[in-house]
């Protein structure tokens, strides 16, 4: 009777660890509601925002008024650089501005803890396509996105709604979706 008694915890204690287990929520989850809850919702801008060259130089930007766009936001949780992958950028913006003759920019959306270091990375990498430095994060303050560099860029339609998300330079597959995505646009 007693390895009954022993048998019988031991079936509820597995019983309680498959539930949990089954009902916890998978990255992969995870992933798919926030990219479902971005679907075709309009990104907030800040009222006041410049882009700049190396952090330094406002130059024009046809931000705004360009029809599709990429929001690349980054904020200023450990290694900038290092989650940034600048020189891998460059070479998508290459891949994207030779499918779309440049008319599709990508806005680099930049909260750094500290000014001056991000202008130095920025020189450094010689990284010269327009950035945001965003000193205040007033971007993720009006639109609160996730803490994950998966989620945090977009491709966004003129209205500034959400067309896909997903990261192209961590993701080969998000990549050729916005290829894609763009191609089909600007066939028609």
């Amino acid at each position: 009777l007693l390895g009954m008694g022993r048998f019988v915890k031991f079936l509820g204690s597995l019983c309680i660890v498959l539930l949990v287990v089954a009902c916890k929520e998978t990255e992969e989850q995870r992933i798919a509601k926030h990219i479902k809850y971005w679907e075709n919702k309009e990104i907030v801008f800040p009222k006041d925002y410049s882009f700049t060259v190396y952090g330094k130089d406002t130059i024009d930007f046809p931000w705004e008024s360009a029809e599709h766009k990429i929001l690349v936001y980054v904020d200023s949780t450990g290694c900038i650089g290092c989650k940034m992958k600048l020189e891998v950028w460059e070479w998508f913006i290459n891949d994207l501005d030779s499918i779309s003759k440049g008319s599709v920019p990508v806005g680099f959306f930049i909260h750094p803890e500290e000014k001056g270091d991000m202008q130095d990375l920025l020189k450094d990498k010689k990284f010269s396509y327009p950035v945001c430095l965003d000193l205040k994060d007033e971007l993720w303050q009006l639109n609160k996105f996730q803490n994950h560099i998966m989620l945090q860029t977009f491709l966004l339609n003129k209205e500034n709604r959400v067309i896909a998300v997903g990261n192209p330079v961590h993701n080969l597959k998000i990549w050729e979706l916005y290829m894609e995505i763009i191609k089909s646009h600007l066939d028609k």
